[in-house]
C-alpha cells in the first residue's frame, strides 16, 4: 500500500517532469557535438593549432626522441612543450594517408566523451541519472569545449585521467587499492599535460580531511610513480625533456591577454549561469552541513583546486579557452553530486531550481543565436575557403617544378603539414618567444637558410613588402630581422601567391 499523501506524490510528479525536461534539452545540445566532431574529424587539414603536436607524432612514428635538442634547436625544428603520453598513444595508431589528423582527434574525442562520461558515476550509490544527463549536455554546451573535442590536443586525454580518479578515490573509498589507482590516474594525467594538477590537490586535501591511512598509500603511491617516471623521462629523452616541458615554457605573462581569454568565456551567458548555479548549490550545502561540504567529497576541493590552477596559468603567452575544461567539468562534478544528494531539496529550493532553469535557458539561447565559428574549427564555410588556400599554395609550390621540397616557413604553423610532410617550424609562436628572449639562438636557423638547405621559404605577402620599404618593424625586426636579410642573400622570389612569396635557391655564384 502507497502511504505516500498528495503533495508528496505532486512533489515525485514536479521531480520528474522537471528532470526529464533537462534530459530533453540537454540531448538538443548534444546535437551539435555530433555535428562538430563529424565536421572536424574529416576536414584533412590543420584546423586552428594542430601541427605541432602532429610533429611530434610524427617524430615517434620515425623511431626519434621528440624531445632531442637535435631536433629542436636546429632542423626542423620541431619542439614537443608538453608531456608524451598523448603523442604516444597516438603515434601507435596507424597512419591515415588521407588524413593526418584524424587518429590524433579520434583519441581526443574519446577523451573528452569518457571526461564527461564521469558525470554518471560522481556516485555510484546514488545516481540520479536525469541530473547527470542535464550536466553532460551542459559541458558540452560551452563553445571551447565542442570545439575541442574533436581536435589533436592532449588536453582531453589529460581530463580523463584527472576525472576518474576523483571518482576512483570517491567511490571505493573503503578498498586498500583505491589511493593506488587514483595516484596512478593522477600521475597518467601528469604525463599527458604537466598543468593538470588539480585532482591530485583535490585528493590530498580531501584524504588530509578525512582518510589519513588513505592520505599516506596515496601518497606514497604517488611517490613512488614519480620516481619511475623521472628515471624513465632521464634515461630514454634526457636532459632535453625537461628543457622542452619547463624551459621553454617560461614565457612572460600578460594580463591583458588574460583578459582577452576570461573576455571570451564572459561573452558566453551560460558561463555566467554556472558560475552563479555554482555558488548558489556551494552556498546552499554550506547552509546545511557547514564544514562538512569539504570533508564529504572531493568534488568541491576539485572546483576549488581547477580555479585555482586556472587564475595562476590563465595570464601565460599561449594560454586559450582550453584552459577551461577542467574548471567547468569540476563545477558539474560539485553540481552532479549535491543535486544526488539532496535531489527532494533542490527541486523544491525555488532558487536553486530558478538558477538551475535559467543556466539551461542560457544554453539554449547559445545554441541558437551562436555564431558557427564561435564553436567549431570546420564550418562548411570554413573547410571551402581553406581547401582553396590549400589547393592555391600547393599550385603555387609545384609551378615551382621542385620535387618533394623542404620547405621553410618560419611565420606560421598551420600549413606546415598539410602542405609537406618534409616542412620545418611547428610552433612558431612558442620559437618566436624562445629567440626573442635568447632561450634559444635564432643563428641556427640562419645557418641553414645561409647554407640552403630549403628548398622553399614562405614568407608572407606582407613581411615581403615590409621588408622592400625598409628594415621589418617592432617584433618582427627585433627576432626575425637577420633571417629575412640572409633570405633575400640567398634566396631569390619564385612564385608570388595569393597569401605568400615563395623564395627559391638563388644559383650558386
Amino acid at each position: 500500500m502507497n502511504d505516500a499523501g498528495p503533495q508528496e506524490i505532486n512533489n515525485r510528479t514536479r521531480i520528474t517532469l522537471l528532470t526529464w525536461a533537462a534530459v530533453g534539452v540537454s540531448m538538443v545540445l548534444l546535437s551539435r557535438l555530433t555535428t562538430v566532431c563529424q565536421d572536424q574529424l574529416t576536414a584533412h587539414f590543420d584546423l586552428v593549432w594542430e601541427s605541432p603536436g602532429l610533429g611530434t607524432v610524427n617524430l615517434i612514428r620515425d623511431g626519434k626522441n621528440p624531445y632531442d635538442p637535435k631536433i629542436y634547436a636546429d632542423q626542423p625544428f620541431i619542439i614537443t612543450i608538453y608531456t608524451p603520453l598523448y603523442f604516444y598513444l597516438v603515434a601507435l595508431l596507424p597512419e591515415n594517408p588521407n588524413n593526418p589528423f584524424f587518429h590524433g582527434r579520434l583519441v581526443s574525442c574519446l577523451a573528452m566523451l569518457l571526461a564527461a562520461g564521469t558525470l554518471f558515476v560522481v556516485d555510484l550509490k546514488q545516481r540520479i541519472l536525469p541530473v547527470a544527463f542535464f550536466a553532460f549536455g551542459i559541458y558540452f554546451s560551452f563553445y571551447p569545449v565542442v570545439s575541442n573535442t574533436a581536435f589533436l590536443k592532449c588536453d582531453p586525454l589529460a581530463l580523463c585521467f584527472s576525472a576518474i580518479a576523483l571518482v576512483v578515490i570517491y567511490n571505493f573509498r573503503d578498498q586498500r587499492w583505491a589511493p593506488i589507482v587514483a595516484s596512478l590516474m593522477c600521475i597518467l594525467s601528469l604525463v599527458t599535460k604537466q598543468s593538470y594538477i588539480s585532482a591530485a590537490v583535490a585528493i590530498t586535501v580531501y584524504l588530509a580531511l578525512v582518510r589519513r591511512r588513505q592520505l599516506v598509500l596515496f601518497l606514497g603511491a604517488s611517490a613512488v610513480f614519480s620516481i619511475l617516471f623521472v628515471l624513465f623521462a632521464n634515461s630514454v629523452w634526457g636532459e632535453g625533456f625537461w628543457f622542452s616541458t619547463v624551459t621553454a615554457l617560461r614565457q612572460e605573462m600578460s594580463f591583458q591577454h588574460g583578459m582577452d581569454i576570461l573576455g571570451q568565456m564572459y561573452h558566453q551567458p551560460a558561463f555566467i549561469g554556472l558560475l552563479a548555479l555554482t555558488g548558489l548549490v556551494t552556498y546552499g550545502s554550506y547552509q546545511q552541513r557547514k564544514i562538512d561540504i569539504f570533508r564529504e567529497s572531493p568534488y568541491l576541493l576539485f572546483v576549488l583546486a581547477s580555479m585555482t590552477v586556472l587564475l595562476l596559468t590563465i595570464w601565460k603567452y599561449g594560454a586559450s579557452t582550453n584552459y577551461f575544461f577542467e574548471f567547468i567539468l569540476a563545477q558539474l562534478m560539485w553540481f552532479a553530486f549535491t543535486v544526488r544528494k539532496e535531489s527532494a531539496e533542490f527541486f523544491l529550493n525555488r532558487t536553486q531550481l530558478t538558477a538551475a532553469i535559467a543556466l539551461l535557458a542560457l544554453c539554449v539561447m547559445q545554441f541558437l543565436f551562436a555564431n558557427e565559428l564561435d564553436y567549431s574549427f570546420a564550418s562548411d564555410a570554413t573547410k571551402e575557403k581553406r581547401a582553396r588556400d590549400y589547393e592555391s599554395m600547393r599550385s603555387d609550390i609545384a609551378s615551382l617544378g621542385i620535387a618533394d621540397p623542404v620547405i621553410l616557413n618560419p611565420f606560421s604553423h598551420r600549413h606546415t603539414y598539410s602542405l609537406s610532410p618534409r616542412g620545418c617550424v611547428n610552433d612558431w609562436f612558442l620559437y618566436r618567444h624562445l629567440w626573442k628572449d635568447g632561450i634559444l639562438d635564432i643563428q641556427t636557423m640562419i645557418s641553414t637558410v645561409v647554407h640552403q638547405q630549403y628548398d622553399v621559404i614562405m614568407v608572407p605577402e606582407k613581411i615581403v613588402k615590409s621588408m622592400q620599404a625598409g628594415p621589418l618593424p617592432g617584433v618582427y625586426g627585433q627576432v626575425y630581422g637577420d633571417l629575412m636579410q640572409e633570405v633575400s642573400n640567398t634566396y631569390r622570389i619564385g612564385q608570388t601567391g595569393t597569401e605568400y612569396v615563395y623564395f627559391v635557391r638563388k644559383p650558386n655564384s
